[in-house]
């Protein structure tokens, strides 16, 4: 006779890490589709600006990187979640920007990516200065 067992609950902890390896893969995937659309449209004349932008990964994925880092050894770290909270914000806002100012002249579609530019550069920004806290 086969017996089968349900796994067995999952802890706190395990619950924590896929929600910050969630995060951490959003903001790499992101990363990846913008670096990559940044290159197909090299020449076009409206690239430029997502290209200059792109310097933001430099701080941004390493603070990713170690946000997740934190959760996979301290999973009650508070701090894993606002380094994984402030690499988001960097990198979403830029990565949804860089075909609108290549390609989309709608102006419904740039002021949505305008307030979610806005909507999270406030949050980034609030944790710049709490952060050192």
């Amino acid at each position: 006779m086969i017996t089968v067992t349900s796994p067995p609950p999952r802890t706190w902890a395990e619950r924590q890490l896929t929600a910050a390896t969630i995060a951490t893969a959003v903001c790499f995937v992101a990363a990846t589709v913008w670096i990559c659309y940044v290159l197909v449209h090299l020449g076009e004349p409206g690239a430029s600006h997502p290209r200059d932008q792109l310097a933001i990964l430099v701080y941004a994925l390493p603070t990713a990187a170690a946000g997740m880092l934190l959760h996979a050894h301290r999973p009650g770290s508070p701090l894993g979640w606002v380094m994984l909270l402030y690499a988001l914000p960097d990198v979403l806002p830029s990565a949804v920007e860089a075909p609108i100012w290549v390609e989309v002249s709608d102006p419904g579609i740039v002021g949505a990516a305008l307030v979610l530019d806005v909507l999270l550069s406030a949050v980034n920004v609030t944790l710049i200065y709490v952060l050192p806290l």
